[in-house]
């Protein structure tokens, strides 16, 4: 097991992480790799939305603002700013969902058949 220090976390919604382990974290160093792997697929991911979907994603996730608070900063109602949200996370989820079941397949297809 490896303790994992010095990497930045924040929650995305709905169990999807940006981020890294804290340092009271334990994880083997196969968990850090597919978590590193996941984290580097959001990325790519996030810069494939529109600029008004970064933006939102950026101002709730990394500056912690709420809906009121982001309505201000970019001119957007409150209730457009969730419904970007929504929509934003939706696609990254759908991204990540994707990416998963097609590694699982290429996996499944890898394994040795038959003795």
């Amino acid at each position: 097991m490896v303790y994992v220090e010095d990497l930045a976390i924040w929650q995305v919604e709905d169990g999807i992480t940006a981020g890294m382990y804290n340092s009271e974290t334990v994880a083997s160093p196969v968990e850090i790799l597919e978590h590193k792997e996941k984290i580097e697929s959001m990325l790519e991911y996030l810069k494939e939305l529109n600029k008004n979907q970064q933006e939102v994603i950026r101002l709730r996730f990394q500056a912690s603002l709420s809906y009121e608070e982001i309505s201000k900063v970019t001119g957007l109602s409150a209730g457009n700013v969730g419904f970007i949200l929504n929509k934003s996370m939706s696609i990254l989820r759908d991204k990540l969902t994707a990416k998963d079941k097609n590694e699982s397949l290429i996996e499944l297809k890898n394994f040795p058949t038959g003795v």
